[in-house]
């Protein structure tokens, strides 16, 4: 058949698929909603809402995407795709980032134009938080503010007074009720009961330093005033609290407490107050017992307090904008708002629905204490309750600067002058990295090219792969016409069944590389076209990234303990395996199956194994090693000094994977050769010596390269169980760019580190074989 009546005939197919695919005109409009929510009550909610939409609106089917576990991975990945919801869940953080790559549909035109919803009728806070450049991207329609829970059984039993009501208590009047509430009651010398509890969450400590004069930014957000003397003062006031006054447990103290979470600690007793969220509402309520709400206290200049929520946003490239907003306007309307503060977790943020008069539609006896008005409503109205401001970099600057950067403060492992200097430092430099990424593009020749080739090189390459495809085509039926013989017939048909493959691999592997490489020289959001910055991504990593370095450091550490140790459980394991008992087909399955269960599977199972009331610390507990030690529970995977060890012995988990090939080359080894060692004489340990390992060094060889490599790429660790943490402690290599690529979108940024990762891998395995190649015995 011609090729041109091929040609003509694909495009027939396709155009029929097309029209036979086309929605009907009288077909409804789909809008797509996507939410992460792992309560089943709100889940519950949110499905009867959106069935009173589909009630109200036949010409619109909203449909609901619930994806309660990875919902900003899921969301990034979906939008790169270009396949992303018409209206999905924001983070307050990544608020300035989606708006400034105009991923997010600007609302203010619609709320200006629309007679029924108004700006006016939320609270001030957040219009300012889900402002952006003079946009506007969304509402939370949910908002949350932080309190001081506190268990009046706690107060009675120590005869300390309730928080004061007739006012907002100071520092020092806190600070003295917790100290009496800090009790031992039994005079074993260990806490029985805390003043206070609360999570070094970066949330949990800014409003004292806004009540205390000072702030985390500038006005004009250029840089940071954290290491200014109201803000350092705040901090010193805090870590106070653990070291001086001693009524916070330290992260060591902790331990005592055998990881009750703050609800917990309150509910039983072991913590008379509590500084969280009014999230918690929901915990404290079926604790039963009887608990109330005040007020944050207050430091020299007055009350403040943080507000805390999540908005709801259009994607800017939805084809039905005035569809999407019909149904924002539901998951945003006071009906929504009421339905779900009834819960507890959250509270509207309407002002009519935070108005005394208000309050009736929403509050409930069971649920919402007496002081949960004052405590928690009240800032939102007064205006002490203020907001984070959105930048483009701030979800970098909460984690690795504020939330990380201070671990080492909070476990008094660094001076208080220290931590705030370094924390200053690493926000100025976000800020700096920022504002940089936003600068114009370089207009030279090289800048031009690479901007080109940045956003067609798919198109190029796949130009090119179709050209060499009608090339080679052409030189075939030409060849043809010279030589027919048959065996050159039969090596072109060789070629053309080869070629899907090779055209295969040139497409999804080399193509993929080079274009990673490219990658790498560029800046790139997944949303934006690739902008060419040469080697601008690798003098960033190697001379102004600390975590570079931190990461490169982890990642070394454990291949230095776990590949010897694989090497070595591998081979007694697979030596003890190589005997012919009854039953050892069944043990040998047992030793390997640990090795194929999915890396998710026992992230999980160990998160299990290594809690603090897990298996390990019990078995450790039932032989008697923590009274003979003097030690309490561990927390392995809290603990920065435990937390690799850990990691390590959960790989230990899965080392039959190594076993099986052990196994296969010590089955593989003649027994004429250990007969006639032990003719010569020779013991078990002589013929482990000069006959097994010799034989086996080629198997031995081959697990270290492959081990080296893949330690290497380790990330179900960090990802799943440890988030990087304690202080950067398990921040793995592959875990460290999987964050810039699809946490911070600074895809080439991570392309960049890819390419190193690739070179050390290359350099590690390449020293391997020139000092431990030379040593192999290959018979």
């Amino acid at each position: 058949m011609p090729i041109g009546r091929i040609v003509r005939t694909c495009l027939g197919i396709v155009l029929w698929s097309s029209s036979a695919a086309a929605t009907p005109d009288d077909e409804p409009i789909e809008i797509t909603f996507m939410l992460g929510v792992a309560s089943t009550e709100e889940s519950a909610i949110w499905k009867e809402r959106v069935a009173a939409f589909q009630a109200s609106h036949p010409g619109i089917r909203l449909r609901l995407i619930n994806v309660p576990n990875f919902y900003d991975e899921k969301l990034q990945i979906m939008l790169a795709a270009g396949t992303p919801p018409d209206i999905f869940r924001v983070e307050a953080y990544s608020l300035g980032a989606w708006a400034e790559r105009g991923a997010l549909l600007d609302l203010k035109p619609f709320y200006d134009r629309d007679p029924t919803v108004s700006l006016d009728d939320y609270v001030s806070q957040e219009v300012e938080k889900w402002s952006y450049q003079g946009g506007f991207y969304g509402i939370s329609g949910a908002t949350e503010t932080m309190a001081i829970f506190f268990n009046r059984d706690c107060f009675a039993r120590a005869g300390v007074e309730l928080p004061p009501t007739d006012h907002i208590w100071t520092w020092d009047e806190f600070v003295s009720t917790a100290k009496a509430l800090t009790r031992d009651w039994d005079g074993d010398g260990e806490v029985d009961q805390w003043g206070l509890r609360m999570s070094q969450w970066w949330a949990t400590w800014a409003p004292f330093i806004w009540s205390n004069g000072g702030s985390i930014f500038s006005e004009d957000r250029s840089r940071s005033l954290i290491d200014e003397p109201p803000a350092r003062e705040a901090m010193r006031r805090i870590w106070e609290l653990m070291y001086v006054h001693r009524v916070l447990p330290t992260g060591t103290e902790m331990l005592q407490t055998k990881s009750m979470s703050g609800d917990q600690m309150l509910a039983s007793g072991r913590a008379a107050m509590l500084l969280t969220g009014q999230w918690v509402l929901p915990q404290m309520a079926n604790a039963g017992f009887p608990m109330d709400m005040a007020p944050l206290p207050q430091m020299d200049v007055g009350p403040a307090n943080i507000v805390v929520s999540t908005s709801y946003s259009i994607y800017s490239g939805t084809r039905h904008p005035e569809a999407a907003w019909e149904a924002y306007k539901l998951i945003v309307s006071e009906e929504t708002q009421i339905a779900l503060a009834r819960g507890g977790v959250v509270m509207p943020c309407n002002k009519s629905l935070l108005r005394p008069e208000g309050l009736s539609r929403w509050t409930t006896e069971g649920m919402h204490p007496p002081g949960h008005f004052r405590a928690a409503v009240a800032p939102m109205l007064d205006g002490t309750a203020r907001v984070m401001p959105s930048l483009v970099g701030m979800s970098r600057i909460q984690d690795e600067a504020l939330q990380h950067g201070f671990d080492r403060l909070w476990y008094g492992e660094e001076p208080l002058e220290s931590a705030t200097r370094r924390v200053a430092g690493e926000i100025d430099r976000f800020l700096r990295e920022n504002a940089v990424s936003e600068r114009a593009p370089d207009d030279s020749w090289l800048m031009t090219i690479g901007g080109f080739l940045g956003r067609h090189l798919e198109t190029i390459a796949i130009a090119a792969l179709l050209l060499a495809g009608l090339v080679g085509v052409r030189l075939y039926r030409g060849s043809l016409d010279r030589r027919r013989g048959q065996a050159y017939r039969e090596r072109m048909l060789g070629y053309l069944f080869v070629g899907p493959c090779v055209l295969g691999l040139l497409f999804f592997s080399l193509g993929p590389i080079v274009y990673s490489l490219f990658l790498s020289l560029c800046e790139w959001d997944l949303l934006r076209a690739p902008r060419f910055v040469g080697l601008q991504n690798y003098e960033h990593i190697f001379t102004r990234d600390p975590l570079f370095g931190q990461a490169l450091k982890v990642t070394a550490i454990y291949t230095v303990l776990t590949v010897p140790l694989e090497l070595v459980a591998g081979f007694t394991v697979a030596l003890l395996m190589n005997v012919k008992i009854r039953g050892i087909g069944l043990l040998r399955t047992i030793y390997y199956l640990p090795s194929i269960v999915p890396g998710v599977a026992t992230a999980v199972l160990w998160l299990w194994i290594l809690n603090p009331e897990g298996l390990l610390n019990a078995v450790l507990d039932g032989v008697g090693l923590f009274d003979l030690f003097g030690i309490g529970r561990v927390e392995w995977l809290r603990n920065k000094d435990t937390v690799l060890p850990a990691i390590v012995i959960m790989n230990l988990w899965s080392v039959g994977r190594g076993m099986v090939i052990y196994l296969a080359g010590l089955q593989g080894i003649p027994k004429e050769l250990y007969e006639a060692a032990e003719l010569d004489g020779a013991g078990p340990l002589r013929q482990l010596w000069h006959v097994t390992l010799p034989l086996m060094s080629p198997v031995i060889f081959f697990n270290l390269v492959m081990g080296v490599i893949f330690s290497f790429q380790v990330f179900n660790a960090g990802y799943l169980m440890t988030q990087g943490g304690p202080d950067h402690a398990s921040y793995f290599f592959a875990y460290y760019l999987y964050q810039e690529a699809f946490k911070y979108l600074h895809m080439g940024y991570a392309n960049a580190l890819a390419w190193i990762l690739f070179a050390i891998v290359l350099a590690l395995t390449v020293l391997v074989f020139r000092f431990f190649g030379r040593r192999v015995f290959y018979g």
